[in-house]
């Protein structure tokens, strides 16, 4: 449904298609979906400030994430997020005990 509002607006709405309530339901997806994202952030970094964002590490490291899940998979790339997250977040006391 959504590649049909993506392609034409106006024929999905035509064919009976609720296109307000769509994006609005892609809106609170999308919204919730960063919701997520910044948690892991602040989580990961323990305190988050506009000050402290470094763009060139978010950005590879998303890169990283989408990569590992697969590019041509929604839920793979989700999944692959969670992954390089999870690693992320546990390779750092590993590495202590074992420096």
């Amino acid at each position: 449904m959504m590649r049909a509002i993506r392609d034409n607006e106006e024929a999905a709405g035509a064919m009976g298609k609720n296109v307000v309530k769509q994006h609005l339901l892609i809106f609170i997806l999308g919204s919730a979906i960063v919701g997520i994202a910044g948690a892991m952030m602040v989580t990961n970094d323990g305190l988050f400030t506009p000050g402290s964002y470094r763009p060139m590490r978010y950005t590879f490291v998303i890169w990283v994430m989408v990569i590992v899940g697969g590019t041509g998979n929604n839920f793979g790339a989700i999944l692959g997020g969670f992954v390089v997250w999870f690693l992320w977040v546990e390779a750092a006391p590993i590495a202590l005990f074992f420096y």
